[in-house]
C-alpha cells in the first residue's frame, strides 16, 4: 500500500516538474498596471588617465503605468519622476523633477516594437522568457548593447538569461519567479581597430510574474555597465551601477483612472525624439556625461548621407570626392568643438544671465519642425528634417528658455548636428516674440 502511495506521489512530482508556464502579458483586458519605480545610480568616471575619477550619485522614484490597449500592445507611461543627484566635482547636490515620458507598444511577450537603445530600461524592468518554460528551465534572450564612437558603431553581445526557479505567493499573487543572468560583454572588433577597448553590461535580477492573471508583480535588477576607449585620440574610463526595482500597486480600469500621459516633452513613441536629445545636451551640462553627449552628435557617415540628399539642389557641386574629404576635415573640427563649445557655454550663461543649470529644473519641452537651416554644414542652406526645440527651465524661482536649434533626423534617427545653444530670460523672449511678429506684419504687408 505505502509503495502504491509513493508511486502516486512520484507522478504528481513529476507531473508538476513538467508543467510549462505561458510568460505573456494579458493585454486584452482594458487593464492598468499601476507600479511604482525606484532607481539608484553611482558612475565613476575619468576622461584623462592621470586624472582623478569623479564620482555621481543619483537617486529616482516615479510611477509607471502599463496600459492594456488590445492587439497584445500596451503603453508605457512614466510619471512624477523626482531625482536627487550628488556628484564629486561639484559638490552640490541637486533635486529635481524629470520629465514624463511615453512609451508605445509594448508587446505581450516583453518586446517592443520600436529596437531604440533608450528601449533597454524596459526591456530590463519587463523581461521575459521567449518560451513557454517547466520549473528549473531557462530561455536566453540574445542582447545586443550598441555604442557611437566617433561615428562608428560598435556593439558588445551577449543574452539574458531566464531561469523559473519557483511558485511564490507575494502580495496575493501566485507568482512565477524568474531569476536572471546579464551577461553582454562580447567585443568583436577588427584587427585594424587600434586601441583598448572595453563596452559591458553585466548583472542579475529577480522577477515575479503572476501565472493566472499574466502580469507582473515585482523585479529587481542590479546591472553594472562598463566602458573603455583607449586609443591614440580619445580616452574614457567609467564604470556605472544601476539599481531598479517596481513594485504593483494596484490593477484599474483603463477607462478610470485615465493614465497620465507625456505632458508636453513631446517624447515620440516610435524613434528617438529631439526631446530625447534635448534633455542629453542638459545632463551633459549638469553632470558632464561627455559619452552620452558625443552618442547624440551626428556621426559622419549621417552627415554624408545628409550630404548626398543635398547635392541635387546644388547641382553646382559636382566634385563630390572633394566635397567629402572637405566635410571629414570639418567633422574633425566640429568633434574637437562639441566639447569645447559646451565647456564655455556654462560660463556664458552664469556670465551674462546668472542661470546656473545645475540647479536649475526642467519644466516643459517643446518644438517646432523645418525643413531648411540657413547656416552651418555645407555653407549653404540645409534642407532636412530639423527640429527648433526650446526647453523651458525654472532657476530661483525664475523660467529661462534655453533654445537648441540644430537637432536634425537622418534615417529615422534624430542627431544633435551642431552645439549651437541660446538662453533668453523672460524679458527676452518677449522681445523676440514682438518683434518676429512686427516683421511678419511688415512682410504680409508688404506682399499684398
Amino acid at each position: 500500500m505505502n509503495k502504491i502511495i509513493l508511486g502516486f506521489l512520484l507522478i504528481a512530482l513529476t507531473s508538476c516538474g513538467n508543467k510549462k508556464e505561458n510568460f505573456t502579458w494579458d493585454f486584452n483586458t482594458n487593464k492598468n498596471y499601476n507600479y511604482s519605480i525606484s532607481q539608484t545610480t553611482t558612475s565613476d568616471i575619468k576622461t584623462s588617465k592621470d586624472e582623478k575619477s569623479k564620482h555621481t550619485y543619483i537617486s529616482g522614484n516615479g510611477k509607471l503605468i502599463v496600459k492594456s490597449k488590445s492587439n497584445d500592445l500596451a503603453d508605457i507611461s512614466i510619471t512624477d519622476l523626482k531625482a536627487r543627484m550628488t556628484n564629486s566635482f561639484t559638490k552640490d547636490t541637486i533635486s529635481q523633477s524629470q520629465p514624463n515620458s511615453l512609451i508605445q507598444d509594448l508587446r505581450s511577450d516583453g518586446k517592443i516594437l520600436t529596437t531604440l537603445f533608450s528601449n533597454d530600461f524596459i526591456r530590463l524592468l519587463f523581461a521575459l522568457p521567449t518560451e513557454d518554460l517547466s520549473l528549473g528551465a531557462s530561455s536566453k534572450i540574445p542582447s545586443v548593447f550598441p555604442f557611437n564612437m566617433n561615428g562608428s558603431v560598435i556593439n558588445s553581445k551577449g543574452f539574458n538569461r531566464l531561469t523559473f526557479v519557483d511558485y511564490e505567493i507575494v502580495d496575493g499573487h501566485n507568482c512565477a519567479v524568474l531569476w536572471s543572468v546579464i551577461d553582454i560583454s562580447k567585443l568583436d572588433l577588427p584587427d585594424d581597430f587600434k586601441g583598448n577597448y572595453t563596452l559591458s553590461k553585466k548583472g542579475t535580477g529577480v522577477y515575479y510574474f503572476d501565472i493566472e492573471n499574466r502580469h507582473f508583480v515585482k523585479s529587481k535588477i542590479n546591472i553594472s555597465v562598463t566602458t573603455l576607449i583607449d586609443n591614440e585620440d580619445f580616452y574614457i574610463n567609467s564604470t556605472t551601477t544601476n539599481q531598479y526595482e517596481i513594485n504593483l500597486i494596484d490593477v484599474s480600469d483603463s477607462n478610470q483612472p485615465k493614465p497620465i500621459e507625456a505632458k508636453s516633452t513631446l517624447i515620440e513613441p516610435n524613434k528617438n525624439s529631439p526631446s530625447d536629445i534635448a534633455i542629453s545636451v542638459i545632463e551633459f551640462l549638469q553632470k558632464k556625461d561627455t559619452v552620452k553627449y558625443l552618442d547624440i552628435a551626428i556621426p559622419l557617415e549621417k552627415q554624408k548621407l545628409l550630404f548626398a540628399e543635398n547635392i541635387k539642389y546644388n547641382p553646382q557641386e559636382n566634385d563630390t570626392m572633394a566635397v567629402f574629404r572637405t566635410l571629414k576635415n570639418k567633422y574633425a573640427e566640429r568633434t574637437d568643438n562639441f566639447l569645447v563649445r559646451a565647456g564655455y557655454i556654462l560660463n556664458i550663461m552664469k556670465r551674462d544671465k546668472g542661470f546656473d543649470i545645475e540647479k536649475a529644473t526642467i519644466d516643459s519641452i517643446y518644438y517646432k519642425l523645418e525643413k531648411t537651416k540657413q547656416y552651418g554644414g555645407f555653407g549653404r542652406t540645409i534642407i532636412g528634417d530639423w527640429a527648433d526645440l526650446v526647453v523651458e527651465m525654472k532657476f530661483e524661482n525664475e523660467i529661462y528658455y534655453f533654445e537648441i536649434p540644430q537637432i536634425i533626423k537622418v534615417e529615422n534617427q534624430w542627431y544633435l548636428y551642431y552645439p549651437e545653444y541660446y538662453l533668453r530670460d523672460e524679458r527676452d523672449k518677449q522681445f523676440i516674440d514682438k518683434r518676429v511678429k512686427e516683421l511678419k506684419q511688415q512682410a504680409e504687408a508688404f506682399w499684398k
